[in-house]
C-alpha cells in the first residue's frame, strides 16, 4: 500500500484502545500524530465505556464507538464493515481486538507483533520491545504508527473538555473559593488499577492544609468511609459526586494536583499541572507509566514485598513511608518552586527522573574488600537518587540471592568482577519463573568519578541492546 499517496486523500482510520482510562489518555498523542500526517483523515475511536465518557467530543475524533463485551459478534462486525475503514490501529493487543480487524476485513491492520499467536492477524505487524524498561507507554503507542510513515516529532499532550462544563465548574470554584486561594485537587482511589494513597494520611494532610491561609482543597474520586464527610470552609468535597467530564474540568482549573498512578493523575499530567505523583506497584514503574508534565515529584521509595502486587485484595501494607508529613513536605517544595517563574523539566530530565524512581540495582561483590573499594562511589550515587543494594556473593545460597532480587524489585544486576552464572540464574528466576521484566546485567564497578547520568545511560544502552535481540 502506498502510504504517501494516501496522505493526500481522505482515508478512514479506526483506532482501538478499549481498556482503562489511563491507557486511553496515553493513546491521545497517537490521534495528534495521525492528524499531523494525514490532515484529511477521518478518525474513529473504538474504546471502552469509560474511554467513551472521556474522549466523546474530542475535536480529532469523527465518531467514538463503544466496544461491546464481545466485539466479534456478527452485528457489531457488520456495523464496522459498513464504515469501510482503510486502516485499523490496535493499540491494545488483546486477542479479541486483534481478530476484530481481520474479521471486519480492514485492508491495512497495524498491531504489536510480540505475541506470535496474534502477529499473523496484522498486515503490518510492529515489533514492540517490551523488555526495554526505559520506554514509556506513549512511546510504545506511537511506535505503532511507523507503517503509516508518520514522522518523528514531539509528543503532543491535549485533553478534550466541554466548554459548557468548564464554565460551570469555573463558576462553582469561584463561588466557594471566595478568597481566590490556590487550589489543590487531591484524587482519592484508583479504581483498582493501582494502590491508592492511604486515606487516613490524606485526612491528616487535609487537616494540615485547611488550617493554612494559602490553599483551597478539592477532594475528588471514589466515596470513602474516612474522607466522604470531611468538611470545612476551605474544602470542596466532591467524592462520588462528579461525572468524568466534570472531574476533567476540575483538574483543568486546579493549581496543584496530588494523586496516585491512575487515569485522572495522567489527565493532570497532560494539563501540565505541578504534580505530586504516588507510584506504588512494582509492575507500574514510572519509566513506563510516569507523569509527563513538565514539573512533578514522584513518591516511590523502596519497599519489601515478595509478591507480584496483582491482587486487589492484598492486605499487606507496603507503604509505611507514605505519610501526611511526607506528602506535605513534598507539596511544600512544589509550591515554593512554582512561585514566580514556573520550573520546566526538559524531555531528557523527565526521562532521568522516571529512571531514578524506577531503577533498582543489585550490586554483586565477591568479598568485603571489593565492596569497600566501591563504598564511597555507592554512597555518592545513592545520595543523588540511584537505588543500589550491595550483595555479598561469597557464602550466599543461590536461592537466597534470587529471592532477594524479587524482594527488592531488582531490574539491574551489576558486578564488580566479571560473573556469568549468578546473574543468569537471577535473570532466569525473575524473568521466567516469576515473570517480571528480566533484569539486565552489566559488568561495571561503581566509581566515584562516574555520574548517575552516566550509569543511567549505560543501563539504557543495555536495555536497548537486549530488546533488539
Amino acid at each position: 500500500m502506498n502510504f504517501q499517496k494516501k496522505k493526500d486523500k481522505e482515508v478512514r482510520i479506526l483506532v482501538q484502545r478499549a481498556d482503562r482510562l489511563g491507557d486511553v489518555v496515553f493513546s491521545l498523542p497517537v490521534l495528534e500524530r495521525i492528524k499531523q500526517n494525514y490532515p484529511s483523515a477521518t478518525i474513529d475511536f473504538l474504546t471502552s465505556k469509560i474511554g467513551n465518557d472521556f474522549v466523546n467530543g474530542h475535536p480529532l475524533i469523527n465518531q467514538t464507538i463503544v466496544s461491546p463485551e464481545n466485539p466479534l459478534k456478527t452485528v457489531f462486525v457488520n456495523y464496522l464493515k459498513s464504515r469501510e475503514y482503510d486502516f485499523y490501529i490496535s493499540l491494545w493487543n488483546e486477542p479479541k481486538f486483534a481478530y476484530l480487524g481481520k474479521r471486519v476485513g480492514i485492508p491495512c491492520r497495524i498491531g504489536d507483533s510480540s505475541n506470535l499467536s496474534l502477529k499473523w492477524l496484522y498486515t503490518h505487524p510492529v515489533h514492540q520491545n517490551w523488555r526495554d524498561f526505559t520506554k514509556h507507554q506513549i512511546e510504545f503507542n506511537l511506535d505503532l504508527l511507523k507503517p503509516l510513515k508518520c514522522g518523528e516529532g514531539p509528543i503532543i499532550k491535549s485533553i478534550p473538555t466541554s466548554p459548557i462544563i468548564d464554565d460551570d465548574v469555573c463558576s462553582k470554584i469561584k463561588l466557594v473559593n471566595a478568597e481566590s486561594l490556590q487550589v489543590i485537587l487531591i484524587f482519592i482511589g484508583t479504581g483498582g488499577s493501582n494502590a491508592p494513597i492511604p486515606e487516613h494520611e490524606i485526612k491528616r494532610l487535609v487537616d494540615v492544609l485547611s488550617n493554612k491561609d494559602a490553599f483551597f482543597i478539592i477532594l475528588c474520586g471514589e466515596n470513602s468511609d474516612i474522607l466522604s464527610k470531611v468538611e470545612g470552609p476551605k474544602i470542596l468535597n466532591l467524592l462520588g459526586n462528579t461525572s468524568l467530564k466534570e472531574l476533567v474540568s476540575y483538574i483543568k482549573f486546579c493549581d496543584f494536583y496530588i494523586g496516585p498512578d491512575t487515569g485522572p493523575s495522567h489527565i493532570a499530567s497532560f494539563f501540565n499541572k505541578p504534580l505530586l505523583f504516588f507510584c506504588a506497584r512494582k509492575p507500574n514503574a514510572p519509566t513506563r507509566f510516569g507523569p509527563m508534565s513538565t514539573y512533578f515529584k514522584i513518591i516511590r521509595k523502596d519497599y519489601s514485598c515478595p509478591y507480584f502486587c496483582q491482587s486487589r485484595k492484598c492486605t499487606i501494607s507496603c507503604f509505611p513511608y507514605v505519610t501526611a508529613n511526607v506528602l506535605h513536605h513534598e507539596l511544600t517544595k512544589i509550591v515554593l518552586e512554582n512561585r514566580g517563574k514556573k520550573p520546566v523539566f526538559s524531555e531528557s530530565a523527565i526521562k532521568t527522573i522516571h529512571m531514578l524512581n524506577s531503577v533498582r540495582v543489585m550490586y554483586l561483590v565477591n568479598n568485603r574488600f571489593d565492596f569497600m573499594r566501591s563504598k564511597k562511589a555507592i554512597e555518592k550515587a545513592t545520595s543523588r537518587g540511584l537505588i543500589i543494594f550491595p550483595y555479598l556473593v561469597r557464602k550466599s545460597k543461590t536461592i537466597d540471592m534470587m529471592r532477594f532480587a524479587i524482594k527488592k524489585n531488582i531490574n539491574v544486576i551489576q558486578s564488580h568482577n566479571q560473573m556469568s552464572v549468578f546473574p543468569r540464574l537471577i535473570q532466569f528466576y525473575v524473568g521466567v519463573i516469576r515473570q517480571y521484566i528480566k533484569p539486565i546485567y552489566v559488568h561495571q564497578p561503581f566509581i566515584e568519578d562516574v555520574s548517575n547520568r552516566d550509569y543511567l545511560d549505560m543501563y539504557t544502552k543495555e536495555w536497548d541492546r537486549v530488546s533488539r535481540r
